[in-house]
C-alpha cells in the first residue's frame, strides 16, 4: 500500500511528459504554471522533487536510510531521464536540455538536503 504514492507520481510524470502536447491535461498544466519554458521547467522540478520524496518515503519503511536515499535518487533520475529522452521519439513533443536539468534539479532538491542531514547524524553517531 505504501508504494501507491510513488507509483501514482510516476504515472503523473509519465502522463504529463509523454502525452501529446495538445492533450487537455498537458496543455492546462502548462498554462496553469505560466505557459513558458521556464515555468514548465519549474513544474518539472516540483514534480520530480515530489517523486523523489515519494520513493524515499515508500522505501524507508523497508530499507535503511542510505539505501532509501540511493534508490529514491536512482528511480527518480531514471524516470526523469527516460521520459525526457522518450519525448524525442514523439511527433508532438521534443526533448529539452532545460527540462532534463529541471528534472534532475527537482530530484536534487529533495535528495541533497536529506543526504546532508543523514550524513551529519551518521558522523555524530560514529564520533560518540
Amino acid at each position: 500500500m505504501r508504494f501507491v504514492v510513488p507509483l501514482t507520481l510516476c504515472a503523473c510524470a509519465l502522463g504529463l511528459m509523454l502525452l501529446p502536447s495538445s492533450n487537455v491535461i498537458v496543455h492546462d498544466a502548462s498554462l496553469w504554471l505560466g505557459g513558458t519554458e521556464i515555468t514548465d521547467a519549474v513544474g518539472h522540478s516540483g514534480l520530480f522533487c515530489f517523486l523523489a520524496m515519494g520513493w524515499y518515503w515508500a522505501l524507508r519503511r523497508f530499507r535503511p536510510v542510505g539505501a532509501s536515499i540511493a534508490l529514491a535518487f536512482g528511480f527518480s533520475i531514471a524516470i526523469g531521464t527516460f521520459t525526457e529522452a522518450a519525448q524525442s521519439l514523439l511527433p508532438s513533443r521534443g526533448m529539452s536540455l532545460l527540462d532534463f536539468a529541471a528534472n534532475w534539479f527537482g530530484v536534487a532538491l529533495f535528495i541533497a538536503p536529506i543526504t546532508l542531514v543523514w550524513l551529519v547524524f551518521v558522523r555524530r553517531e560514529v564520533s560518540e
